[in-house]
Parts: structure tokens; sequence; C-alpha cells
């Protein structure tokens, strides 16, 4: 073969060579393109299915004679039953009344709920066997009675507060209290 031919030969291959290469180069970008995308998206998707489930207690800031507070729910799955202890300064506020709650027009019955000691009051919901609810209202309305003088403050703790789903399986949520101030 002549060294013309020759280089001819090796310019055609070179150059296939080079398409070749740019050619994995560019598949290359395209999947950590395709990675990186993935990573962003799918975290985002995750959280979107899985919104935290939130109770808290829902009070008015001033009170005065009697006043209604709900504990309220948000974002819950396949709620059948629950538990939590509610705490008050018993010389502030008292509690008179527990009432069934609501989430997504599905009544929530108070099971039952009676005082724990002077300050805390204990209250079990339950849903009706293999019934439940899904999304956001209350787990129960709070009535309060006003004990204390203009200024008196009372926080509204919940503590040993629990919620469990159709599969008797518990619900992972964040709780919160809240608090009142007489007028």
């Amino acid at each position: 073969m002549k060294t013309e031919e020759k280089e001819k030969v090796m310019g055609k291959s070179s150059a296939r060579t080079q398409k070749s290469s740019m050619v994995d180069i560019a598949v290359l970008l395209v999947l950590i393109a395709i990675v990186v995308a993935a990573f962003t998206v799918l975290p985002a998707l995750v959280s979107a299915a899985q919104e935290e489930v939130e109770v808290l207690v829902n009070a008015p800031e001033h009170v005065a004679g009697t006043f209604n507070a709900t504990i309220d729910v948000v974002n819950v799955t396949d709620f059948n039953s629950g538990q939590f202890d509610l705490s008050f300064n018993s010389s502030v506020v008292n509690v008179t009344e527990v009432n069934e709650g609501e989430i997504d027009g599905v009544a929530v019955p108070i099971f039952m709920w009676n005082f724990f000691d002077a300050d805390t009051v204990r209250v079990l919901v339950s849903m009706p066997m293999d019934v439940c609810a899904n999304g956001s209202g209350s787990l129960a309305g709070i009535e309060f009675e006003v004990k204390g003088n203009s200024g008196g403050k009372s926080t509204l703790n919940i503590s040993n507060e629990m919620l469990v789903d159709t599969k008797a399986k518990k619900i992972d949520a964040k709780w919160y209290g809240d608090a009142v101030t007489v007028l």
C-alpha cells in the first residue's frame, strides 16, 4: 500500500473514531442528566405523597366565660383511633365537655374521656371497626370554662399521644400545644 493510500485510510479511521467518541460522550451526558433529574424529582414526589401528619391544639388567644378549642389534625391517612392527654392550668381554665371531631366530613366519635388529674384530661377517640378517615379536620372539640382572673394564662399541652390506622399501626405525627390568656 502506498503512503498516500495509508494516510487516506488512517484519516477515515480517525474521523470514525472521533465521531464514535463524540457519540459516546453525548450518551454519557444524557445519562448523567437523567440521573441528576431522578435525584432532584424523586424526593419531591415522595415527600408530596407522604405529607407530614400534624396534630395541634387550636384555641382562641384571649378567652372569657366559656370557650371551645379543637384538636386539629392535618394530612392524616387511614385514621382509625387515637388518644391524647390535654394538660392545662386548672386555676385558670377547666374542661367541661369533650365532643366528637370530624375529618373531611367523617365523624370522629369520642370513645371516652375523663380527668386524669385536676390539670389533665385523657381523651380516646375511635372510629367503628374497619372504618377510617382521611384528610384534615379535628379529632375532638374541647369545651372550657374560665376560672382565673384577667391576665391569667394557661398552656394547653398534649402528651401521651398516639394515632392508629386501620391496620393497627401507629401513624407518625408531630403534635403541638397552644396557650390562652384570660381577658
